[in-house]
């Protein structure tokens, strides 16, 4: 029985994680019935370096890391990714919001130190969300 109609998977491109322990755990929350989003965020590149670059450069840059990531899920008929570009956390949320996306399924390490201070992307899904958040280790 499904919980949820709608699953959004953040997946860093620059962080190897279990890609398949994360659908297997959205699967399980939606059932056969709901959509998986895959979404991948591009991080800003500073002003004063993207002043040096070409315009088409950001738009490469995304769709190239989309291409990357969706090769991971390209067994999923369910599963469509989208990459964005902007900060990881604003962006899942706001995504999720814009998106009415029922629950967030996000891959997390172990806190370190310096997470205590600064706090990771998970911490501040979470914080900021108002959809259910699940933490896969």
């Amino acid at each position: 029985m499904a919980i949820y109609s709608s699953a959004l998977i953040p997946v860093a491109p620059d962080h190897r994680v279990d890609t398949g322990k994360l659908l297997a755990v959205a699967k399980e929350l939606i059932g056969n019935a709901g959509q998986i989003t895959v979404l991948t965020v591009v991080e800003d590149i500073p002003s004063y370096y993207a002043r040096d670059l070409s315009p088409e450069f950001h738009i490469n840059l995304t769709e190239r890391t989309c291409r990357e990531v969706a090769a991971l899920f390209c067994d999923e008929d369910n599963a469509k990714v989208v990459a964005k570009l902007g900060h990881a956390s604003s962006e899942i949320v706001d995504y999720a919001d814009r998106n009415a996306i029922d629950c967030i399924v996000l891959a997390s390490k172990r806190p370190e130190f310096s997470d205590i201070f600064l706090g990771s992307t998970a911490t501040r899904v979470a914080r900021r969300s108002n959809a259910t958040i699940v933490i896969v280790r």
